[in-house]
């Protein structure tokens, strides 16, 4: 099972770094975009722009790298969130259905759907490993208290590979979602794989999210599943760092 679950992860990360050879750079939205041909000549005829470099390309690159950063960041994130899921229906033997969990929570003024990356039950899971989650549940709530009134049911986890954001109406809606579970006896997860987020916005999560970083989350992981999914991505970085580098080579040759 674990050199097909190695094949089948190694295949979903990259199919989503795959779609990083259709991105091209732009500047903008929607009909408004430019590409960075059109942006030289656009900046050039600036009677700003041109006076002080912002047509050089120096400057162009430096406009369109936002752009190209989150749309790595993006592929990357969308990789491990599928990987992460397709670990605990690998190891635990679930269906797709049990692992899903979708709600309706108050952010701002407004309602919003808002599903867990991966939603375990703990009436799902066989004994040992239903266990060893209400021992972890058990050892998280007393962190916040001596003697937690909670009764949790599930595990409910965000899945990030890294957290850089601190955009307000996501953090909000992260916020509600944790509350929502709470109150609903699930323990709300926050895996992140990284050691670089946005440390405001993670320190105001630990409030309410149980945050996981960086190795830990690779730790929690492996051994909750038995998978470790940190030595896979070492024994596969090369096959995984190509299309990244690939893309940004090409980036650099067309501006």
């Amino acid at each position: 099972m674990t050199e097909e679950l190695q094949q089948n992860l190694k295949a979903i990360i990259l199919k989503h770094l795959s779609r990083l050879e259709q991105y091209k750079p732009a500047h903008g939205r929607g009909a408004s975009k430019l590409t960075a041909a059109e942006l030289r000549e656009t900046f050039a005829k600036d009677p700003v722009y041109s006076i002080f470099g912002l047509d050089s390309p120096e400057y162009i690159a430096a406009t369109l790298a936002g752009g190209t950063i989150t749309s790595i960041h993006r592929k990357i994130g969308d990789a491990y969130e599928e990987c992460i899921r397709t670990i605990f229906l690998t190891q635990y033997r679930l269906t797709s259905e049990q692992t899903q969990y979708t709600a309706v929570i108050s952010s701002g003024d407004r309602q919003r759907r808002r599903s867990l990356d991966v939603y375990l039950a703990l009436n799902d899971l066989q004994a040992a490993r239903r266990r060893s989650w209400a021992r972890y549940a058990q050892e998280c709530l007393e962190q916040i208290s001596p003697a937690p009134q909670v009764r949790i049911t599930a595990i409910g986890f965000e899945v990030r590979h890294c957290y850089q954001s601190a955009d307000s109406k996501r953090v909000q809606a992260d916020e509600a979602m944790a509350r929502h579970c709470i109150v609903s006896g699930i323990l709300p997860v926050m895996l992140i794989f990284c050691a670089q987020s946005n440390r405001s916005v993670i320190n105001r999560y630990r409030s309410l999210w149980i945050v996981s970083e960086g190795l830990e989350s690779y730790e929690l992981v492996k051994t909750q599943t038995g998978f470790d999914f940190y030595a896979f991505l070492v024994a596969n970085k090369e096959a995984f760092r190509r299309p990244v580098i690939e893309m940004l080579e090409r980036l650099r040759e067309e501006l």
